[in-house]
């Protein structure tokens, strides 16, 4: 009895805290008690009740600025985990999710990702390639010194939106990250000890940008292709969507989630392997943006084609079978000078919901059932 209470107590908690959110963001837009900023707050929170959208997503995808806006045209992404739930168990999602453990997988699969060079944990015994247990601080530090590259990266092994990655490289007696700070092989083990946040990194060589990609966004910080592939009944698959992630500033990755603001993307025709167009979400709460040429290059997006399209295409398909009994992975690939390379994959992934393409994929999905 007690604890159905709490529930209902918790449930009504929830809501409350959902409209003063909600408030809180249409207050951006409009003067508060206007009767614009009233009627952003009812949209708001039946678009939270009705369709699960959280108000910094309606706020983002702008649905609180136009009432005209047709939400239709997205999906929150607590409904599109319910649908991906459907086709990916979650208690096999750590064969992704984990990269560590996603790593191990494909090179014993041969499957191309990046050069894994170890693997720390903060409360027990790391690994180091090609199979060498690591065990305190000593041994860390003897290996960044003295067993790495001039450059490599390190990232938590269940992060997401790219948060906590760093790239090292070599300079002296220590080295410099992304940003010019130093810090010795000490310095390193500590931060990776005190990230409260994970449990586990993962060491991994730098990939390189195939060169019409260093022509078109002048970066050498990696840009990936997000490609989301499907498997069938009779395990056939093939690729519903994809988009490019370029960078368009001095950014250390692709994937980012600076408080509202999205990343910048491309849709690809799946066919030519060519840009169909770039857009972002602002940030603003005017919703999608559409962004015609690269703003340090000024080269046009639309019609830009991929290199080495059709090898990423080979590779995900090939690939997705392997991690059955997960049917729908969204796989990040780069697209290097030695080929494609897979550097990521997701078993619950974003809804592309700023390429106006959910509806549709959403329908493939829910057809598997």
């Amino acid at each position: 009895m007690l604890r159905k209470l709490r529930q209902k107590i918790d449930k009504r908690l929830r809501r409350l805290q959902r409209l003063l959110q909600v408030m809180g963001f249409c207050r951006r837009l409009f003067p508060g008690g206007s009767r614009a900023y009233l009627q952003a707050v009812v949209r708001g929170y039946r678009l939270y009740r009705r369709g699960g959208f959280m108000p910094e997503e309606s706020f983002r995808l702008g649905l609180l600025t136009d009432p005209a806006r047709d939400s239709c045209r997205f999906i929150s992404k607590k409904l599109w985990c319910r649908l991906q739930n459907r086709l990916n168990p979650v208690d096999w999602r750590f064969l992704v999710h984990d990269k560590g453990i996603f790593y191990r997988n494909c090179l014993a699969m041969k499957i191309p990702v990046p050069e894994l060079f170890a693997i720390y944990f903060r409360n027990g015994a790391g690994w180091a390639a090609p199979a060498r247990s690591l065990c305190g601080d000593q041994e860390w530090q003897l290996v960044l010194n003295r067993h790495l590259p001039a450059e490599f990266f390190i990232k938590p092994a269940t992060g997401t939106y790219s948060r906590a990655i760093h790239l090292f490289r070599r300079d002296g007696e220590g080295f410099r990250d992304f940003f010019g700070q130093f810090f010795l092989a000490e310095d390193i083990v500590t931060w990776m000890q005190g990230e409260a946040r994970y449990d586990s990194f993962v060491l991994q060589a730098r990939l390189n940008n195939h060169p019409d990609l260093i022509r078109l966004s002048a970066t050498d910080s990696l840009q990936t292709v997000r490609i989301i592939t499907l498997l069938d009944d009779q395990g056939q698959c093939r690729i519903l969507h994809a988009h490019f992630k370029p960078i368009i500033d001095a950014s250390l990755t692709d994937t980012r989630l600076d408080g509202l603001e999205g990343n910048v993307e491309a849709a690809i025709d799946l066919e030519t392997g060519r840009l169909i167009a770039a857009n972002r979400i602002s940030g603003s709460g005017a919703g999608i943006e559409e962004i015609a040429a690269h703003p340090a290059t000024g080269k046009v997006f639309c019609g830009f084609p991929l290199p080495l399209w059709e090898d990423a295409c080979r590779l995900v398909t090939s690939v997705a079978p392997k991690f059955l009994p997960m049917r729908s992975i969204g796989w990040d690939v780069a697209l290097t000078p030695r080929g494609p390379v897979i550097v990521e994959g997701n078993s619950c992934w974003d809804p592309p919901n700023q390429h106006y393409c959910v509806p549709a994929l959403a329908r493939e999905l829910d057809s598997c059932f």
